[in-house]
């Protein structure tokens, strides 16, 4: 899955479990209010049997929302693993779902389960508006619900039943492709959002993060590296003589440079880093939860890969978080590091001292 996909991903999901509260609230609220109706056309066991059981399982889908809004406020879901957590959405549903689908089967008259028709179908208008985000959950929680209540009006012995199966049926067909288009429309409102949040965080001519990308990335990585006690590195890197490049084979060279080293930057660094045109002929990586090894080994590798793929080469200065450190030390750290880099031959990297 790309960059682009991954974010769409997480947003659309995100928006999910916004709805969360707003359908467990009034899924709650339906229970309690379809139970205060029957409970004098039914025995109490069967009403306050179902009623709890309802209740109670409303319980999985609570826990699920929070733990997912705990998690995300903690920053600890990964994007690329969002997708697990609209399937656990949906195994909350289904059995609130069939809970719900019940009293469709329950000993009333005519007149009373009109009533309870009607209950369903506020339920399901409810699931179409608050999780359309997900066609898979309204479409499993949708189905559990209407498909008993369709077979049960054929299963009528009134005519009226059967005319309204049909309508039910129709209503479905109906009400199914606005859900498509609903979510249609949805999505493509996420695409644009990030397409244009994209555009203002990264830079023109490399499509790396710019500065301000940076910044609101190392807003959400310092208190996420000081509650893991986990320490991310950063690289500061310059093209070795580049003016004198740009000099002799001209701008239009120097740019396509740009691009290639731009390039190796992305290739040898993992999905989770950022990679930041920081301007000019500057680059600057950020590489969360990482050790003094590893950021050793990653520089390495983007001082080969550079050598190897383009015309130039890169010196780099290395340096590592710790805890209560401002960034722009850590900026200096690794600037004086990647100065001491340009004064031991260039094409090398030195690591800050002290990280």
């Amino acid at each position: 899955m790309d960059k682009i996909n991954t974010q769409l991903e997480y947003e659309r999901i995100r928006i999910l479990y916004s709805g969360a509260p707003r359908i467990i609230a009034g899924t709650g609220m339906l229970v309690v209010f379809l139970t205060i109706f029957i409970k004098d056309y039914l025995p109490a066991v069967y009403v306050w049997s179902w009623m709890s059981a309802s209740l109670l399982l409303l319980a999985p889908g609570i826990i699920v929302a929070r733990l997912f809004k705990k998690r995300l406020d903690n920053q600890q879901i990964k994007r690329a693993k969002i997708g697990a957590w609209e399937r656990r959405w949906i195994y909350t549903v289904i059995p609130i779902s069939l809970s719900m689908v019940v009293p469709v089967f329950f000993p009333l008259a005519n007149e009373q389960f009109i009533v309870v028709v009607l209950f369903l179908t506020v339920l399901g208008a409810s699931n179409l508006m608050t999780s359309g985000a997900s066609i898979k959950t309204v479409a499993v929680a949708n189905g559990i619900i209407f498909i008993p209540l369709i077979s049960r009006l054929f299963l009528g012995q009134e005519p009226y039943f059967i005319l309204l199966g049909f309508f039910y049926i129709a209503s479905i067909v109906v009400f199914g492709s606005y859900a498509l288009s609903l979510n249609h429309t949805m999505v493509e409102n996420i695409r644009y959002k990030i397409n244009s949040n994209n555009l203002s965080l990264k830079d023109p001519l490399t499509r790396l993060h710019n500065r301000r990308g940076m910044t609101l990335f190392v807003d959400k990585l310092i208190p996420r590296s000081r509650r893991s006690g986990k320490p991310f590195g950063l690289m500061i890197m310059d093209i070795d003589f580049f003016k004198k490049y740009n000099d002799t084979f001209g701008h239009s060279a120097g740019d396509s440079t740009l691009k290639k080293v731009a390039k190796c930057l992305i290739k040898e660094t993992r999905d989770d880093d950022m990679v930041v045109r920081y301007g000019g002929e500057e680059f600057m990586i950020i590489t969360p939860e990482t050790s003094v090894g590893q950021i050793q080994e990653i520089a390495e590798r983007l001082r080969q890969r550079v050598r190897a793929d383009t015309d130039v080469t890169i010196s780099i200065g290395l340096a590592i978080y710790s805890d209560a450190m401002a960034f722009a030390t850590l900026i200096e750290k690794a600037d004086e590091a990647l100065y001491a880099a340009k004064d031991g031959g260039r094409n090398m990297f030195v690591l800050a001292a002290g990280a």
